[in-house]
């Protein structure tokens, strides 16, 4: 088996150079995209801590000041623990 040329070998660096770019990429995107997703946990858990306390705080002033509570049929009903 011949060695191969220098053209070969500069062909085959080239290549190996492209993809190790590529690589590189790929893996910073990878880091963006796993922090953007950390993120979205933690605003997901956001939204449902917020939307657990409007639920209890409604129903606490419903049953202290007696004031009509029940849900309008505009508002958007949202319910502790359901997933967002």
């Amino acid at each position: 088996m011949a060695a191969p040329s220098a053209h070969e070998l500069d062909v085959l660096d080239d290549a190996t150079a492209r993809h190790e770019q590529r690589v590189a990429h790929l893996l910073e995107s990878k880091a963006a995209l796993e922090k953007r997703h950390a993120e979205l946990i933690e605003f997901r858990h956001v939204v449902r801590e917020t939307a657990s306390f409007f639920t209890v705080s409604d129903s606490r002033e419903c049953l202290t000041t007696g004031r009509d509570c029940r849900q309008r049929a505009d508002e958007p009903r949202i319910e502790p623990g359901r997933r967002i």
